[in-house]
């Protein structure tokens, strides 16, 4: 593996966009890389899936490449690999790997890094464990599927119909039984406390496995959760819900505080005030705690982004902003002085902490998938992108 394209330092009066037709400025990147693997004739799929910092503040770029194992053939002998890449936080590239996929299902979701600078890659239906340098230590498969992984300590957490919770080293230490529907991440308190959400339910664990509650979901949400845990414990939970629903056309949110003794103290709906269209305008939902304890809720998708700001004590409204035509926003995150900054298809964006929009970003190739990494002011985007008909990850870095 090696890069095809090397480091592109971007300067501030080259790549400025000052578009026609008064469109609004952009920013520019403060760097950009594409890399893809060394034998691009023979790889037909390339989608970035993940990117983190690791312990020593490093990138980590999770993406999953198939392609066609034997060229020389006229079938297509198709090959499904795990890809890693650690850049520094310049863009240069410090090493890349492949990896089996241990399960015959091959999609791949997230990564996460422990304090000794492992890598944690979990997916549909296994987690795979490397050193600093990429190279596998262990993994394990199971029937179910994780969509993120969460590491804290001496402990790697990955949350499914049941979750499962190792040591660094890959020992099975407990298992937590979530029945029929999974959560999507683990929250973790303080004291070790597991907290989940799932279509139906919101608990509560000790560190050894032991309900301490279990307090119902609303009845009418449909898709995954955001979780978010304040400094006194408290549990707000956003989910998609179809009320509201018509022909698909909608993405409003349901979202609920629940107190740490398990029970619930309000309940508000978000209603989807995004421009409407003819067709499903979808989302994703984030939550985040405020930095005097308010909510801030987004729901983003491909015809705009809806923030809103709640009153953690009582659910109610304090102020929304609708940003239309800004699409899809696959990762966010909410900075220092509430700065939030979302990423998603080609749109890299900061908001203030009243909801107006600060700055867009340029990206020089469109990309899907982008996902998001904060160090100090400098924030990092990854995705896909064919570069001159190559296949390649992306890898930016902006200053906010």
């Amino acid at each position: 593996m090696e890069s095809l394209r090397h480091l592109t330092l971007m300067s501030c009066t080259a790549l400025l966009l000052t578009a026609c037709g008064g469109e609004e400025e952009k920013q520019p990147a403060l760097w950009e890389t594409f890399t893809t693997q060394t034998t691009p004739e023979s790889l037909f799929s390339a989608r970035a899936r993940d990117l983190t910092l690791d312990t020593y503040g490093d990138l980590i770029t999770l993406g999953a490449v198939s392609y066609d194992s034997d060229p020389s053939t006229v079938a297509i002998d198709a090959k499904h690999d795990i890809y890693l890449m650690k850049q520094d936080r310049s863009g240069a590239v410090i090493w890349e790997t492949t990896l089996d996929t241990p399960s015959t299902r091959i999609t791949s979701y997230e990564v996460q890094s422990d304090y000794n600078g492992n890598l944690y890659v979990v997916g549909d239906g296994f987690i795979v464990a490397t050193d600093p340098q990429g190279t596998l230590r262990w993994q394990d498969t199971y029937e179910d599927l994780a969509l993120s992984v969460t590491v804290s300590g001496d402990r790697v957490y990955v949350p499914g119909r049941t979750t499962r919770i190792y040591d660094l080293d890959g020992n099975l230490e407990l298992t937590i039984d979530n029945g029929d529907i999974y959560p999507w991440q683990v929250v973790l308190a303080d004291n070790g406390d597991i907290i989940q959400a799932t279509w139906n339910a919101i608990t509560r664990h000790t560190a050894a496995g032991d309900l301490i509650w279990s307090a119902p979901a609303p009845d009418d949400v449909t898709t995954r959760a955001s979780v978010a845990l304040d400094d006194a414990d408290n549990v707000y939970v956003s989910f998609l819900t179809d009320v509201g629903n018509s022909g698909g056309n909608t993405a409003a949110a349901r979202m609920v505080k629940i107190n740490n003794a398990g029970e619930q103290e309000w309940y508000r709906f978000i209603p989807d005030n995004r421009p409407s269209s003819n067709y499903y305008k979808s989302g994703t939902v984030h939550t985040f705690i405020a930095s005097n304890g308010d909510v801030v809720h987004v729901t983003a998708g491909s015809k705009g982004r809806q923030i809103t700001r709640i009153n953690s004590d009582n659910g109610s409204v304090i102020w929304e902003k609708v940003h239309a035509n800004t699409g899809t926003a696959h990762d966010a995150h909410l900075a220092d002085n509430d700065q939030l900054i979302l990423v998603g298809d080609n749109n890299p964006q900061t908001f203030d902490a009243q909801g107006n929009l600060i700055s867009s970003y340029a990206q020089s190739s469109p990309s899907s998938t982008n996902s998001l990494a904060i160090y100090g002011n400098q924030f990092f985007v990854n995705g896909s992108t064919n570069q001159d008909g190559d296949r390649s990850f992306y890898t930016a870095a902006y200053s906010r």
